[in-house]
């Protein structure tokens, strides 16, 4: 597994992980005399780590905020110098009416 360089490569990390994580306890489970105890564990482990990817998989835009920080990387790769970023965010083919949103973490 490589190091992520975008939200959908975490994500599909998290879920390779997720599976990686569900064979292994099934083939452990298996096993002569399983540790119930662990099993329980492990199985809670993997619930939460599905809740979390259902949870950032589920974000309405979450194609469009993961293109969107793949282009701002790709900018700053080629101007390291950038201050920022202007983000026009089209949500209706027809829409005319836009809603402007600044966002800064040094505010």
């Amino acid at each position: 597994m490589h190091k992520p360089s975008n939200t959908q490569e975490a994500l599909e990390n998290l879920e390779d992980i997720i599976d990686t994580l569900n064979q292994e306890l099934t083939l452990y489970a298996k096993r002569q005399n399983p540790n119930m105890g662990y099993i329980s564990k492990q199985n809670q482990h993997i619930q939460q780590l599905t809740q979390i990817f259902n949870c950032i998989y589920s974000l309405e835009y979450h194609g469009l905020w993961a293109s969107m920080e793949k282009s701002m990387e790709k900018a700053f790769k080629l101007d390291p110098q950038l201050k920022g970023y202007i983000l026009r965010i089209q949500t209706n083919p027809n829409g005319r009416d836009f809603y402007t949103i600044k966002c800064s973490p040094f505010e």
